[in-house]
């Protein structure tokens, strides 16, 4: 069961979804797009619950401006935002009526073409950024299937989607690993990383010390790399 709830403190107001379900803690969870979820056993009291958020105010802040300087990296709605942002530059959406659906980049600006309604705009520049994932991921793949040369590793299947809680994954089985579209709105740099530790997954399947050896000979900034997907 899923509640909608409010809570006022120290002037801040928060809006968050009381989710009860079959746990001992209060877990709290900022999501992608800022809003918060709060996770607790239906015998957990209300007023357990507000200091429990009361007590986290620092942290919440914190994590929501974190997530909400990512999320506005990412295309979502051209009906709500100005500007995104493709492998670390930032372009601004100008959407204008014609006689066909298309799209043309121009510097730092994207000047997108529609027919009927601005919203066919989205559709547009959804696929555009599939294409580019598509050209430019690939492009990073094989590059680095090729620098990992000495362990004969085969050019792996590339699958491609949105992904919530990871920018990568791989399936050594079924040789293919699965890349998150929104990496087009990060730095080239971080994809690079991203692309690296799954390949370096079909000769260690784990994270352990010779994972990272492995990762670190071949780029041995990784570890600020990582941090690239901040966005900041």
């Amino acid at each position: 069961m899923i509640e909608e709830k409010r809570i006022a403190i120290d002037g801040y107001v928060f809006a968050y979804k009381l989710h009860i379900k079959k746990i001992k803690n209060i877990i709290l969870k900022v999501e992608s797009d800022g809003s918060l979820l709060v996770s607790a056993n239906a015998y957990v009291p209300q007023a357990k619950i507000d200091t429990f958020l009361k007590e986290k105010l620092s942290w919440i802040l914190k994590q929501q401006s974190r997530q909400m300087k990512r999320y506005s990296r990412v295309f979502t709605d051209c009906m709500q935002q100005q500007e995104f942002y493709i492998f670390d530059q930032m372009i601004s959406i100008v959407c204008v009526q014609s006689n066909q659906n298309s799209l043309r980049i121009n510097e730092n600006e994207m000047i997108v073409y529609y027919k009927h309604d601005r919203e066919e705009c989205n559709k547009t520049i959804n696929k555009y950024l599939r294409q580019l994932c598509e050209q430019r991921f690939i492009e990073v793949v094989e590059r680095y299937v090729a620098l990992l040369s000495d362990y004969q590793l085969p050019m792996p299947i590339v699958k491609y989607r949105k992904m919530k809680s990871r920018w990568g994954s791989c399936a050594t089985n079924q040789n293919t690993i699965t890349l998150n579209i929104n990496m087009i709105h990060y730095a080239y740099e971080f994809l690079e990383y991203v692309v690296l530790h799954e390949l370096v997954h079909f000769i260690q399947p784990n994270h352990s010390k010779q994972f990272y050896k492995i990762v670190s000979y071949y780029m041995p900034d990784y570890k600020e790399r990582m941090k690239l997907s901040l966005g900041v």
